[in-house]
């Protein structure tokens, strides 16, 4: 029998060993639940009726996907690499542009590479620094447009020194967008991030992709609206497009209703045309609405229309 017990821990692990002539081979345990990257293990074999050990032999056990940091992921080339895609680490059976060199590794870059930041809706960002030193010392984090339009900074920030991989670390900041409401956009804006150090030296994360929303800025009416990018998590309700996460009510069905026509003023036309028809009913935001009067199409007057009108 195959006996697997770690260092620190009571824990047993144990499996059958099969024996051909001179060779043991011991299968190795499924360890679930474990949180270090790297464990040391003592692989121990012994006879099951008279409980003779044979021996005592030290390993490693290595679970690439517990690595925070890139360089860490490198360390152990053999078995892990580093996915440029996703900034996590992998296992090589799972190799999809991977990172094979330590000297490649980013010194700080976001825990995801693309953001959507919802418009007055407070936003954290974890942003993974390497070769993080004891005298590191950050005063801000900065969020700004490539225009310099306006600039948001938070000293709300927290950095976490990792106990299990040297010289790395987690930085958290905390974005409250109170100070957006006087800031007009009506389309997505594309954002840098940035950290102030202590001496006023600033440093831009690189290779993100993070972009601020408005929902109702987006979309006007209820097709354009359910036609947005998923990710940004908009939905139409109570005759506007929304951010799903909102404190509001909403039917779990997305449809966009077809229009109901109440009333039509003036019913008599005369046959020269010019006349201002006006239409009155529900539903009337559809994308790309025309109206046909004796299959010749209207002008339609999008200034003083609206839903009802």
């Amino acid at each position: 029998m195959c006996q697997f017990s770690f260092n620190d821990s009571e824990k047993f692990y144990h499996t059958n060993a099969n024996l051909n002539k001179n060779i043991i081979k011991c299968f190795s345990p499924l360890l679930n639940n474990i949180i270090l990257p790297v464990n040391n293990i003592i692989l121990s074999i012994y006879h099951i009726k008279t409980n003779l050990t044979f021996g005592y032999y030290n390993l490693i056990f290595i679970n690439c996907s517990n690595f925070l940091s890139c360089s860490s992921c490198t360390s152990y080339s053999n078995i892990c690499q580093w996915n440029i895609k996703t900034l996590n680490c992998i296992s090589q059976k799972k190799e999809i542009n991977p990172i094979i060199n330590s000297n490649q590794c980013p010194l700080i870059y976001l825990q995801q590479s693309i953001h959507y930041l919802t418009y007055n809706i407070d936003k954290t960002f974890n942003i993974h620094i390497e070769q993080c030193n004891q005298y590191l010392n950050i005063i801000s984090c900065q969020l700004y447009d490539h225009r310099k339009r306006f600039l948001i900074t938070t000293f709300n920030r927290i950095l976490i020194r990792s106990n299990n991989e040297t010289n790395f670390c987690l930085l958290k900041c905390l974005f409250q967008q109170s100070n957006l409401h006087q800031i007009p956009f009506y389309r997505s804006l594309n954002l840098q991030l940035s950290i102030q150090y202590s001496n006023k030296t600033t440093a831009i994360i690189p290779h993100t992709h993070i972009s601020l929303y408005h929902c109702e800025h987006l979309a006007l009416n209820c097709t354009s609206c359910l036609q947005l990018n998923p990710s940004y998590d908009c939905i139409w309700c109570n005759n506007r497009c929304i951010f799903k996460n909102q404190s509001i009510k909403c039917s779990n069905k997305q449809e966009c209703l077809l229009p109901i026509i109440q009333k039509i003023e003036p019913l008599i036309l005369p046959i020269n045309g010019g006349t201002l028809v006006t239409i009155k009913g529900k539903y009337f935001n559809l994308f790309h609405l025309s109206i046909d009067i004796a299959d010749i199409p209207c002008q339609l007057i999008e200034e003083e229309s609206s839903n009802n009108k």
